[in-house]
Formats: structure tokens, sequence, C-alpha cells
């Protein structure tokens, strides 16, 4: 069954910024959340994320290049750092 993404005002479930509305979280987060591999693993998440694929790639000239990590596990050991 294919679950619905995330609205703007759905709180994100995970991470460092648990809780924030995905329409709060800044621009070069979501692109770091789009450049992940695992990310399609969250397909609520994923799909809020690419809903704004646009936005994303409009402002990445402005963006430094995110960190890539190879698993969601990857992701929470580097946000304990």
């Amino acid at each position: 069954m294919k679950r619905p993404p995330l609205e703007p005002d759905s709180p994100m479930p995970w991470g460092e910024f648990k809780g924030t509305r995905m329409r709060d979280l800044k621009i070069d987060y979501l692109d770091f959340l789009l450049r992940q591999p695992w990310l399609p693993d969250w397909p609520r998440v994923h799909g809020y994320v690419k809903s704004r694929e646009a936005d994303i790639i409009a402002a990445r000239p402005k963006l430094e290049q995110p960190k890539i990590l190879t698993t969601f596990d990857d992701y929470l050991r580097w946000g304990r750092r």
C-alpha cells in the first residue's frame, strides 16, 4: 500500500529536526535529505522532499555540498557527533 507524502504541516518524524513542521525545514537540510541514497526507505518523508525538488535544485548554487551518508544508521550516528 502506497502511503501519501507528509504534508507541509506534518512534523519531521526523526533526526535533528524531529517535530519541526516540514514546511519549516531549511532548504539546505532538504537538499541534504534529497541526496541521501536511503531516503526512499522513508516514503512519506521522501515524497515530501521530492515535492520540493524544484525549489531545492534552484537553491543549490547558494548551498554547500551536503554530506552523503550511505545508510540511515550512518545518519543516526552522524547526528550524535
